[in-house]
């Protein structure tokens, strides 16, 4: 089933991710900052759906031209609505579409109305802007509160859930990480690989709770000492 996501880099450091059905050969997309490379990708692909994490317009400013180009229907959570493109669709608590069965996690923290979308069956991640390999996103609507709360809701998730992120921060995530945690083993080889470019565009769970620091974080304080950390690193 891995093969079924494909990740599309977009804009500078942007990850969006096309999904394949299986029993139908059509796709959905999540997420959607720039046209151009989804549809370079599409070629004639059907493309039924786009789901948005959330409203920054590095994650759904080529979701217009894509919509015109392929007539997919496009979602995102109720609350975000006026801040989405023009045509969205609220989503509901869960999302079924083909052989997947999404939960729509309330992620508040990068921004108040922030979802990630979780698939059950494969036990997969779409984390949005909420938490990047080795790292987690920028507070800016929600509190430290908020975002940690939220971190302990991916906590909670199986240890083999597979994480696809918005963004490609790994080796400034990494080289913050190895900071904090100078002689961490799991860091380091983290870290090593980066640098190198060899670390996969996708990690799962197990892997984070070793190498990210946010999730490292045993208290709010904690966590809020190392989100202040990052901010100034």
């Amino acid at each position: 089933m891995k093969d079924c996501v494909e990740t599309i880099p977009a804009l500078n450091d942007n990850w969006v991710y096309l999904i394949r059905s299986q029993n139908t050969d059509e796709y959905m997309l999540i997420d959607a900052g720039e046209a151009a490379p989804v549809i370079d990708n599409l070629q004639g692909k059907a493309l039924k759906h786009l789901l948005f994490t959330h409203h920054h317009g590095d994650h759904i400013a080529g979701a217009s031209d894509i919509q015109k180009h392929t007539g997919c229907q496009m979602h995102g959570i109720k609350a975000d609505l006026e801040q989405l493109p023009n045509g969205t669709e609220a989503l509901p608590e869960s999302w079924k579409w083909q052989e997947y069965a999404f939960d729509i996690i309330l992620a508040p923290g990068h921004t108040l109305n922030h979802v990630m979308f979780y698939e059950k069956n494969n036990h997969w991640l779409f984390s949005g802007d909420t938490l990047f390999i080795a790292g987690c996103g920028r507070l800016f609507e929600g509190s430290h509160e908020q975002m940690y709360d939220t971190l302990q809701k991916i906590k909670s998730l199986p240890d083999d859930t597979k994480l696809f992120c918005g963004h490609d921060y790994t080796l400034s995530n990494l080289t913050f990480a190895k900071h904090l945690f100078p002689g961490d083993v799991d860091i380091n080889k983290g870290y090593e690989l980066a640098k190198l470019n060899n670390f996969p565009h996708s990690t799962t769970l197990a892997t984070e709770k070793k190498i990210n620091p946010f999730l490292k974080a045993s208290t709010l304080e904690e966590f809020k000492k190392f989100r202040i950390m990052k901010d100034n690193f």
